[in-house]
């Protein structure tokens, strides 16, 4: 199972998703396809289990950051303010190794969710087998001229602004009730995220603005800018929204997972569970490792599955014997000390 299994189920989370993958090997069991089609449908795999590594990889950093927040900086601060001297300030500037860790989980989180926008309209296309027409060269048009504009529609298929601004006018392929919902997610959440996401990467200007909240609400804060356009200037900047970067990411995120579930939902995609043994990611390259033979060890917890996967792939082989045992796991995270 996927990391992301467990969790998953249990927050009723990214269900359609998997449901989306499941009703992909039903259509395809006992029929005949063709080499293009079985090529097609490894690349599904693929992308399906991406999405899901990349949708556990948000959630985790979201669920990290939290912890650190709650169960580190504010024991931390609450240890060190009786001997503070404080008046009338509402913030404190704060910082640490530990508040340094969590600002460093800003851009991975930013990059993930910019990378799964992207990623499931390539999905989508592909379950709903959309084609599209490359562009031709004009009669007038320069060599030059045609090469960037094929260059634009190739970059406009890979993300999800193509799909969102309707470039070339792929987004008209789609049926009109995902059209709406791509349109309006991106207007309301995914342009702002990414903004945000091209700020960080391109100026650095998203981590000077953390402090230990006193008012309203004691709590450690990054703050990011109120507003961001394309080509803003650093002089431009403001933070008088107090916009507090991790309500805004897990807002964010749990608006990414209903526009997924809402756009499975209206091509009637069912949802399933994550089930113990369910991966997609292609072997093939890891079973020649080793003269055919791969040993996989799973450790959940304090137990451990593992297994060995044959090369001729015979679900009868002693290969594919599976053994559970428990093992001694005291590693299950990682700890903070302070003294």
């Amino acid at each position: 199972m996927h990391s992301s299994g467990f969790e998953f189920n249990k927050e009723k989370m990214f269900l359609r998703f998997n449901g989306l993958m499941l009703e992909i090997i039903e259509k395809s069991t006992g029929t005949k396809t063709s080499k293009n089609t079985h090529q097609n449908y490894k690349l599904f795999q693929l992308y399906h289990d991406e999405f899901l590594f990349r949708s556990y990889h948000a959630y985790s950093i979201l669920k990290r950051m939290r912890s650190l927040k709650e169960n580190v900086l504010k024991p931390q601060f609450e240890r060190l303010k009786p001997h503070l001297n404080i008046t009338d300030e509402t913030k404190i500037l704060f910082s640490s190794f530990v508040t340094r860790e969590y600002i460093y989980f800003v851009l991975p989180f930013l990059n993930t969710l910019f990378i799964l926008q992207d990623r499931i309209m390539l999905l989508l296309k592909q379950h709903l087998n959309i084609k599209f027409t490359k562009p031709v060269q004009k009669p007038e048009e320069t060599d030059q001229s045609f090469k960037w504009r094929l260059m634009s529609f190739r970059d406009s298929i890979q993300k999800f602004s193509g799909y969102a601004n309707n470039n070339f006018k792929i987004l008209n392929k789609f049926p009109n009730t995902i059209q709406k919902l791509v349109k309006d997610y991106w207007n309301n959440h995914a342009k702002n995220i990414r903004q945000y996401r091209n700020l960080d990467q391109h100026q650095y200007q998203m981590y000077y603005h953390s402090f230990y909240s006193l008012k309203p609400k004691e709590e450690f804060v990054l703050y990011l800018p109120d507003e961001i356009t394309k080509n803003i200037k650093l002089h431009e900047i403001t933070y008088n929204k107090n916009i507090v970067a991790l309500d805004l990411f897990e807002s964010e995120f749990r608006a990414f997972h209903d526009f997924v579930e809402s756009m499975l939902k209206q091509i009637k995609v069912q949802p399933s569970e994550i089930q113990p043994g369910q991966s997609f990611s292609p072997l093939e390259g890891l079973l020649k490792y080793k003269n055919g033979t791969l040993l996989s060890i799973m450790v959940i917890g304090n137990e451990a599955l593992t297994f060995r996967i044959s090369k001729n792939n015979d679900l009868n082989s002693e290969a594919k014997r599976t053994d559970l045992k428990s093992i001694p796991n005291r590693i299950t995270s990682f700890n903070w000390e302070f003294k």
